[in-house]
């Protein structure tokens, strides 16, 4: 959108080592449904102002029950 002032996200995964991003979700789809999984430690930086994505829902199981994924937007300044 026009008044959207996002320019650049970073996201972080904090998720279980080891953990089996294809099994238990989370991550991020990016334009031309392009999958990074939430791998623990993962850091995905993204032209915000140019690419179009969306967060993935996390799963978990009995095992692996909670992932976090910090989420950073850098904002163009505004006068």
């Amino acid at each position: 959108a026009e008044t959207d002032s996002r320019r650049l996200t970073a996201m972080l995964f904090l998720s279980v080592k080891d953990s089996d991003a294809n099994e238990l979700g989370g991550g991020v789809t990016v334009e031309n449904e392009v999958k990074y999984g939430g791998v623990c430690d993962r850091m995905i930086l993204l032209r915000s102002d140019l690419c179009s994505h969306r967060q993935e829902p996390w799963k978990g199981n009995a095992e692996d029950d909670k992932a976090i994924c910090v989420t950073v937007h850098f904002v163009k300044e505004t006068v």
